[in-house]
């Protein structure tokens, strides 16, 4: 859902940037994640510069066209995702006094951020999301990314300059001076199956969290900070609205949209709970499943739910004469390299749905959320947190070792870099372990901001995006 473009400098940028080689292609990688148009704001004082490729979902006339300025053309937003509770926002806003031109949640975020400023702005917002807001009034960028990840958002520091961009591929297109492969990131690819947030497989290129917001000033640089956390502890205060009424409801505020919708249906619970919650909504999407050869296929199933639902249903075919076009897809779709079978099944299925709906909901994300992997009953709580964490790595990436990795990368290793280790594969985890929480619950969160975060996520947001 769109594309994102930002640069801020201490010192007024090219006025040819703009137009220039680096600038078109930066924009050229980010126009299949926004199709319908592609806008361009230079701040009056030259300081910043943000672009935007729009995907059209919410109010398709010019008054949700982007980069979005406020009325005194001080304060401009560059935003990617939905915010899904954007018209309860609205009429509170409206309350307050403030009047809108139309009727996007784009306008919602941007009034919301002159109303209450980032912090607050960020407390009230629900949804997936990754935006820059340029504040010229105090010289001041803002970027954030939402709670669980599912919107990228990527920056890099040269100097007074920071750059920013929906993904590393645009973002290295833009940058003053290349930027080399990373030893650890790599290493991280291999023992991990993909480079988790902050670092990336690009030196001096870093990824903003799930739940972490970015500020940056000509006089501090950037400082990073964390607005939201998963939970540490079990809240005993059960909620008095009952599972199945929630996810209606959850489902129902994602269902806001000006164009098709449709669902990616498997046979698993996600998807299918989903499927249930959209036509209780009253919701008639089209049923998108991939048919697999052999016993891995799950159409059958996911065809009897449709029906029983009655939903439309179309199976997509997967067939082997097809994964040499896949992997090239996948290639082109993805920034970064990931080891995941499931990027060529997602883009498959993405390329599939491109024809029959512009928005899809998907289960995507929903084991971390119910505990629904065989790793979710590991040992008891408390123990050793390194032991811990590098056990659950492996039983979720059982990929190379530590010092395998290290050993097929030596020739990038920088001089003066460590070699890459166990303790170096999981630091970037530790931090969102919980010893105390009991064992399924303290895997869950370290999949939550570890593999979701890092795999699942961008799995569905680079494949649907690359089409």
């Amino acid at each position: 859902m769109c594309g994102i473009l930002a640069i801020a400098s201490a010192r007024p940028l090219d006025p040819g940037l703009p137009g220039s080689h680096a600038w078109r292609c930066s924009m050229g990688r980010l126009a299949p994640r926004g199709p319908d148009a592609q806008g361009a704001w230079r701040s009056p004082d030259a300081l910043a510069l943000l672009g935007h490729t729009r995907l059209a979902i919410l109010d398709l006339s010019e008054a949700g066209a982007q980069p979005m300025r406020s009325d005194d053309g001080l304060v401009a937003l560059t935003y990617n995702g939905e915010i899904y509770n954007a018209p309860d926002l609205r009429r509170t806003l409206e309350g307050e006094g403030f009047r809108f031109r139309g009727a996007c949640d784009t306008e919602v975020l941007l009034v919301a951020y002159e109303a209450w400023g980032i912090e607050i702005t960020l407390d009230r917002i629900e949804g997936m999301f990754a935006f820059v807001v340029w504040d010229g009034r105090t010289r001041t960028l803002h970027a954030a990314v939402d709670p669980v990840g599912q919107k990228p958002l990527c920056f890099a520091q040269r100097g007074d300059r920071i750059t920013l961009a929906s993904d590393a591929a645009a973002l290295r297109r833009v940058l003053p001076e290349p930027s080399p492969l990373s030893y650890t990131g790599l290493c991280h690819v291999l023992r991990l199956g993909a480079c988790p947030a902050p670092c990336s497989v690009w030196r001096g290129i870093e990824h903003l969290g799930p739940g972490q917001r970015l500020t940056w000033t000509p006089d501090t640089g950037a400082r990073r900070f964390t607005y939201w956390q998963a939970p540490s502890e079990i809240d005993g205060d059960r909620s008095s609205e009952p599972f199945a009424e929630l996810l209606t409801r959850v489902v129902g505020e994602h269902l806001h949209s000006d164009v098709p919708l449709g669902l990616l249906l498997s046979a698993g619970t996600d998807s299918s709970a989903i499927a249930l919650a959209m036509k209780d909504a009253g919701a008639s999407p089209i049923c998108l499943t991939l048919g697999m050869p052999g016993g891995d296929d799950e159409s059958p199933e996911a065809r009897d739910t449709a029906l029983a639902l009655g939903l439309a249903h179309e199976r997509v075919p997967l067939t082997t004469g097809s994964v040499d076009d896949l992997l090239r897809d996948a290639a082109i779709a993805f920034d970064e390299p990931r080891i995941f079978g499931a990027l060529l099944t997602q883009t498959a299925v993405s390329r599939a749905a491109r024809a029959r709906a512009k928005v899809v909901l998907t289960g995507d994300g929903g084991d971390e959320a119910f505990s629904g992997y065989a790793w979710h009953t590991p040992p008891p709580a408390g123990g050793d947190p390194f032991a811990f964490v590098s056990e659950h790595t492996e039983r979720v990436m059982p990929w190379f070792s530590a010092g395998d990795a290290a050993t097929l990368l030596e020739p990038l290793r920088a001089p003066g870099e460590s070699v890459y280790s166990e303790q170096i594969a999981v630091e970037t985890l530790l931090p969102h372990d919980r010893p105390l929480l009991p064992g399924p619950r303290r895997a869950q969160r370290l999949d939550l901001l570890g593999f979701c975060a890092s795999t699942i996520l961008p799995k569905v947001d680079r494949a649907s995006m690359a089409v």
